[in-house]
């Protein structure tokens, strides 16, 4: 569910949480916007929609949870692709996922070149740690 179209209520909420952390983020002279760990694209979307008010450069990540998709469904390629199509200057995966199960998945192939950022867990799973 998208909350940009099923929640426009909900949608102007986030807007305008985003636009309060925008706000202090530049009054304090950032020189980028950096919006992490989104599972639902549609919020994601938003937050470059607000970010790119600022003029600043936008990086936007997405974290997939138990699987390749955003909580919506939609791929890591076609996620960074909505994300540069709506303004994001870097996408890319963070967090949740150890490091080998994000190759493969960053979005390189979403739209030619492209800064790609990602940033693994900190840590690999339990079941693949040397005793």
């Amino acid at each position: 569910m998208d909350v940009r179209t099923s929640s426009p209520a909900a949608a102007d909420r986030v807007r305008q949480t985003f636009d309060e952390q925008l706000r202090v983020q530049v009054e304090e002279g950032v020189d980028f916007i950096v919006g992490e760990t989104f599972s639902w694209l549609g919020e994601a979307l938003l937050a470059v929609e607000r970010a790119r008010k600022t003029g600043l450069p936008v990086m936007v990540t997405i974290c997939f949870e138990n699987k390749d998709a955003t909580m919506e469904g939609t791929n890591a390629a076609d996620a960074a692709k909505s994300l540069l199509d709506a303004g994001a200057d870097i996408v890319g995966m963070n967090c949740l996922r150890p490091p080998q199960h994000m190759l493969g998945t960053d979005g390189r192939n979403a739209q030619g070149s492209v800064w790609v950022s990602g940033m693994s867990a900190g840590r690999l799973p339990d079941s693949e740690r040397k005793a």
